[in-house]
């Protein structure tokens, strides 16, 4: 089996969002051009973050590569997938989970962004559109199957409604509706010996 090193990169602006990853070989080779997906355009760029590492990674297993190493120039997606940043927002939290589902025991590794071979800007040549079907930034276009809907925490669900309704809600009912979310959380985990699994 081929081992394959995953580079990935998301962007998000008022003109295009979008996630992309490009794989090479332990010699640095590239295996692969640069795959780029469009994203619905209010995604954020720390959700196109998330997808382009899920789909990178889902990718990666479709073509049957073993994975020994992720670089991505987000320290903030990378800190939160080690565990070492919590996850506050909860427009991330399924995409967090399914990002640590997927990445399991494989080393993340920190690039700048000039070092970031999966950035698609200036090398259009280079880059392949890839399109997957049904792609929705709600709890990710690999969405969760019946099965991981199944063993989803309840707090999971609670937040998924949440996300949708803070979106819609004002500024003065979003900052009311953070902080008891907030304490909810802080409860939550001086009960559940589990939470380092949600949060």
């Amino acid at each position: 089996m081929m081992k394959a090193i995953l580079y990935t990169d998301g962007g998000a602006s008022p003109s295009e969002s979008y996630a992309s990853w490009i794989l090479f070989n332990e010699q640095l080779e590239p295996l692969t051009p640069i795959f780029k997906v469009s994203l619905p355009q209010d995604t954020t760029s720390n959700e196109a973050e998330y997808h382009a590492i899920i789909q990178g990674i889902q990718y990666v297993q479709s073509k049957g590569y073993e994975l020994i190493e992720i670089r991505s120039d987000s320290k903030l997606i990378i800190n939160q997938i080690t565990g070492a940043w919590h996850v506050r927002m909860p427009n991330l939290l399924p995409l967090y989970h399914k990002a640590r589902q997927l990445v399991g025991d494989v080393r993340l590794a920190h690039v700048n962004s000039k070092s970031n071979q999966a950035d698609p800007k200036g090398k259009s040549k280079y880059v392949q559109d890839f399109e997957v079907k049904g792609l929705s930034k709600t709890v990710i276009s690999a969405s969760t199957s019946s099965k991981d809907s199944a063993n989803m925490h309840p707090i999971d669900e609670i937040l998924k409604q949440f996300s949708e309704d803070y979106k819609k809600a004002s500024p003065k009912a979003q900052k009311k509706a953070m902080a008891l979310l907030v304490e909810a959380i802080n409860i939550l985990r001086s009960k559940s010996s589990d939470s380092a699994k949600w949060v």
